[in-house]
């Protein structure tokens, strides 16, 4: 679908279309981008949408994703294949779901995430989650972590883990701590 002529378009809606691909490089006007429900593999110009504030991916074949963009604050791209989320340079993203892929990195520090849900992450290795709004955080169902950093999160104080749970590489702020129990 060739969308570079529809340059003052505001709200996408590209659902449940089949498409493998899309270019939205020259539609820096967009604020809502809906795609979800294609065969995504490949989505480009993302970090040219300076207006976007909301994209739905959900449902696609996605395996990386990097977005950039200051005024997105809110992300949904679950049921993908996305081994590598990277949205640090997203710093309104307030909310973000990404259940049931097979991440392995997700970097979302310097954000303004209030909660965010890792349960359905079990292959997720490498955790940058520093310097947001978080005040509670739950990685006891990420045994696979090797490398973890929550700093910088001034209201979370206890970062729940299992009984068994090791992580080599964890870089915390002076006032928080790992624990089973965090009540």
């Amino acid at each position: 679908i060739n969308l570079e002529k529809n340059t003052l378009l505001d709200t996408l809606l590209i659902g449940d279309n089949y498409l493998e691909g899309l270019d939205v490089s020259q539609n820096d006007s967009l604020v809502y981008l809906d795609a979800i429900f294609n065969e995504l593999k490949v989505i480009s110009g993302l970090n040219e949408l300076s207006n976007l504030t909301e994209l739905q991916l959900s449902y696609n074949y996605l395996e990386t994703l990097q977005v950039e963009n200051a005024n997105l604050e809110r992300l949904f791209v679950s049921d993908n294949l996305l081994k590598n989320v990277n949205v640090s340079g997203a710093e309104n993203l307030s909310n973000v779901y990404v259940p049931r892929n097979q991440l392995e990195e997700f970097h979302v520090s310097d954000n303004k995430l209030t909660s965010i849900e890792l349960e359905d992450l079990s292959k997720l290795e490498v955790l940058y989650i520093s310097s947001n709004e978080l005040t509670s955080l739950n990685i006891s169902n990420n045994d696979k972590l090797v490398d973890f950093r929550p700093n910088r999160n001034p209201g979370l104080y206890c970062i729940q883990v299992s009984p068994i749970q090791i992580i080599p590489n964890v870089y915390l702020s002076d006032y928080q701590e790992l624990s089973s129990n965090c009540e």
